[in-house]
């Protein structure tokens, strides 16, 4: 595992959340079982986006203790994954309260 393993797999599970709850906004009228089971599914991709982003930060941590200085590559990749999370995590759950 490396930071961009992580920035990689914290994108894919946040696209499929916020992917799954405009599916699931969309099909609602239409098939509200179907609709349902894709707002389940969204809430397991953003959890899965939420463990990892933990264990994002207690690795970068651990990286950070090998470095003297931390590399400007690393600090700016931290600084996208943070945001990336931040943003998408905000539109997704303001979709599901949309969902309700």
């Amino acid at each position: 595992m490396d930071i961009d393993y992580f920035k990689t797999h914290i994108e894919e599970e946040l696209e499929g959340a916020k992917d799954y709850i405009k599916r699931a906004i969309e099909i609602k009228p239409m098939e509200p079982a179907w609709s349902k089971s894709l707002v389940e599914m969204s809430a397991q991709e953003l959890a899965h986006a939420n463990h990892l982003f933990d264990m994002f930060n207690e690795y970068y941590v651990i990286l950070g203790g090998s470095f003297t200085e931390i590399p400007k590559y690393i600090v700016d990749t931290r600084e996208e994954i943070t945001e990336m999370y931040t943003e998408c995590c905000a539109v997704i759950k303001l979709m599901h309260s949309m969902y309700k």
